[in-house]
């Protein structure tokens, strides 16, 4: 729950300044439209003896359906063999099921790729799809 709060988080810093916009009629809509933008991930960590269920949240960054996930949200102390049946949903979560690959971690940031299988759905947006406003010195934010 803490990480969805950090996403949260990030997700409203990051409108503000991904709006050309400076003043939103509707911060609300905004917050909205820029919810579809996260992936909600259920995956299954195989141990010697059972199996634990993992939960993350990612952002989806580019239309081919790339999903980028913060270090601390995959366990990185188990081989990549065990992590196994990764599924995406829409926030708030819904029945639709998602199956989502793990593509690996990129060693130098520490984050996890991921990919939709079969492309992007239409439900998700990449974050790369929004304006961005550039705050210039004096700027009012």
């Amino acid at each position: 729950m803490k990480s969805f709060y950090c996403y949260l988080l990030l997700l409203c810093a990051g409108a503000i300044s991904l709006k050309a916009d400076p003043y939103p009629a509707n911060l609300n809509e905004l917050a909205v439209e820029r919810s579809k933008t996260i992936v909600a991930l259920d995956f299954v960590v195989e141990r010697e003896l059972d199996r634990q269920e993992g939960y993350a949240y990612g952002l989806v960054v580019d239309d081919a359906g790339t999903i980028v996930v913060l270090e601390n949200m995959i366990p990185t102390w188990v081989p990549v063999d065990k992590l196994k049946n990764f599924i995406g949903y829409t926030l708030p979560m819904n029945d639709e099921k998602y199956p989502i690959e793990y593509l690996g971690q990129d060693y130098s940031s520490g984050w996890h790729l991921l990919s939709f299988k079969g492309g992007l759905p239409k439900e998700f947006v990449p974050i790369t799809r929004f304006d961005r406003a550039v705050a210039g010195m004096g700027d009012p934010l």
